[in-house]
C-alpha cells in the first residue's frame, strides 16, 4: 500500500464520520502544494477536535448545573 493510501486509511479509521475534501486549486504533484493540502487537513481536524471538546465541556457543565 502506498504511503498516501495508508495515510488516507488511517484518517478514515480515526475520523470515520469526517469527509476530507481535496482543494482542487492545489497541484498534488508539487511537494509544496501537497504539504499545503496536508496542513489544511490538519487545521480542519484540529478545529473539529476543538469544537467537539467544547461541546463535551458544555454538556458536562449543563449536567452539573441540572444536578
Amino acid at each position: 500500500m502506498s504511503s498516501r493510501r495508508a495515510f488516507a486509511a488511517s484518517l478514515a479509521v480515526a475520523y470515520p464520520r469526517r469527509v476530507m475534501l481535496f482543494n482542487p486549486g492545489y497541484d498534488l504533484n508539487d511537494p509544496g502544494e501537497r504539504a499545503n493540502q496536508v496542513n489544511d487537513f490538519l487545521r480542519e481536524i484540529a478545529m473539529d477536535a476543538g469544537l467537539l471538546g467544547m461541546e463535551a465541556r458544555l454538556d458536562e457543565i449543563r449536567r452539573r448545573s441540572v444536578s
